[in-house]
């Protein structure tokens, strides 16, 4: 359950973070635990473990680290088709970046792609007018706040976003519009305003986002119950 603007908006589903084999859970009071799958609601998640399930509170989970795997080497490509091959890997591969940054910081993944989608289209080299950089649009004092050393690297850009995300909605206590808010305008406009500010862009914004995530959730959930048919 997830609030935007002053009402509770009921996802059709459970947000799902994503699941990997023996991944390590980290929590907020220095415990970690290590997950066969792990899937959050907004304010709980519920991690796999062996043998069973154990029920977190969202707010006490830090971040989740994947095990190191060695993937096999794939076969060569025909020549024929190597060109089409490369198109679409670099496309999965952005959308595997925004699954794991999702993963890490128990944020929804289609949350986490709307905002992505809405700061930059998923282009890694933009630049806007005021500055922002990459995939998840970063202001250069921001990027290094977060550790950032190359904001047109996607997978950093990525990762550093989704974790501002996090800090924001912790900030603002699961309310959704306000962190949105302050992703697009700054956290001093939305304290200034004790709210979301009543600028066309950020209002604009957060109606983008939230459409995109609502409608993301919309197809899964769709995708979800015809499976079980």
């Amino acid at each position: 359950m997830l609030r935007f603007s002053g009402f509770w908006l009921f996802s059709l589903a459970p947000l799902a973070v994503g699941s990997t084999a023996a991944d390590t859970l980290f929590l907020r009071a220095g415990k970690t635990l290590k997950i066969e799958s792990f899937s959050c609601h907004a304010n709980t998640c519920v991690a796999g473990v062996t043998g069973g399930e154990v029920e977190v509170r969202t707010a006490d989970v830090l971040r989740v680290e994947p095990d190191e795997e060695v993937d096999p080497e794939p076969a060569a490509a025909p020549a024929a088709v190597m060109g089409d091959a490369v198109e679409d890997g670099a496309e999965r591969t952005l959308e595997e970046m925004v699954a794991g940054a999702a993963h890490k910081y128990a944020l929804p993944r289609s949350l986490v792609r709307a905002v992505a989608r809405a700061e930059s289209a998923f282009n890694a080299a933009v630049i806007s007018p005021k500055g922002a950089q990459g995939v998840m649009q970063l202001m250069p004092g921001t990027a290094r706040e977060l550790g950032v050393r190359d904001a047109f690297d996607a997978g950093e850009n990525i990762d550093a976003g989704a974790r501002l995300l996090r800090q924001l909605l912790e900030k603002y206590e699961g309310r959704v519009a306000e962190a949105l808010a302050a992703y697009n305008a700054g956290q001093g406009a939305v304290a200034r305003h004790h709210g979301i500010p009543p600028y066309r862009e950020t209002r604009g914004y957060i109606r983008k986002v939230v459409k995109d995530f609502e409608d993301s959730e919309k197809k899964r959930s769709g995708a979800a119950s015809g499976k079980k048919r």
